[in-house]
């Protein structure tokens, strides 16, 4: 037995052509749907957004442990390695994982 998701766009828009009058706590149904889908969409992307800053605050982490695995000499090249993995994978995001994370 396969269930549906209930679509409130669907059972409001039903409500409002099927010729009768709609009642008071429907409307207000109607609304809270409407309020509750654009709520969704705002912390969907505060947590796309937190997300990405804290991956950016484990590659700075990173870059920290690597630089105090290495002579000092050496710090100026494995922080540039480090800022080309970060916009390598930038990059590789905005070029092709985002198609895959959000269809």
């Amino acid at each position: 037995m396969s269930e549906e998701a209930f679509n409130a766009t669907a059972w409001c828009l039903e409500d409002a052509t099927a010729g009768y009058e709609v009642q008071s706590v429907e409307n207000g149904l109607c609304s809270a749907f409407a309020y509750t889908d654009v709520t969704n969409a705002g912390l969907d992307v505060f947590y796309l957004l937190f997300a990405a800053a804290m991956v950016f605050f484990m590659q700075a982490g990173f870059a920290m442990l690597c630089a105090g695995s290495v002579r000092q000499k050496n710090v100026k090249n494995i922080m540039l390695k480090n800022i080309l993995d970060a916009c390598g994978g930038a990059l590789g995001f905005w070029s092709i994982g985002f198609a895959f994370a959000y269809g």
